[in-house]
């Protein structure tokens, strides 16, 4: 019924340890139990997640492509050499669109493999097919 880090997302189908469900996932909604919910109720759920989801990434890549630069700054603490002390992840990312351009973007949308440890410019994917370039300044 929720996504679910390193286990699924929302309206998939998984088996997991009795327990687990037990325990975990069913005490806090984030689950229910097969048979409890009709299969024709969570296939329609899931229906309007994908197309909810569909069309929040198509808003996403036109509201980028309409973008004055398709450029975010960020101000991080680094080295002499250009390291950053501590990397720059989706989070911060989803954060400077925001404050720059008023911007939500769901951190799944976010195509980042790891977190940005220099300073320069590094391109990020944002939804499918839009770029983004992000600019990382020293700051001492």
């Amino acid at each position: 019924m929720q996504d679910v880090a390193k286990l699924g997302k929302k309206y998939e189908e998984k088996e997991v340890a009795a327990g687990y469900a037990r325990n975990f996932l069913l005490p806090r909604g984030k689950a229910v139990m097969p048979g409890i919910m009709p299969e024709a109720k969570l296939t329609n759920l899931r229906e309007k997640h994908l197309a909810g989801f569909s069309k929040q990434k198509e808003a996403l890549k036109l509201a980028i492509e309409a973008l004055p630069t398709k450029s975010i700054s960020l101000m991080a603490k680094a080295n002499e050499e250009g390291h950053l002390f501590a990397g720059v992840g989706k989070g911060d990312i989803a954060e400077a669109l925001k404050a720059q351009y008023n911007l939500d973007v769901d951190l799944e949308l976010i195509h980042l493999g790891k977190a940005l440890k220099t300073t320069g410019i590094h391109e990020v994917e944002i939804g499918e097919g839009s770029k983004v370039e992000v600019i990382i300044e020293a700051e001492s």
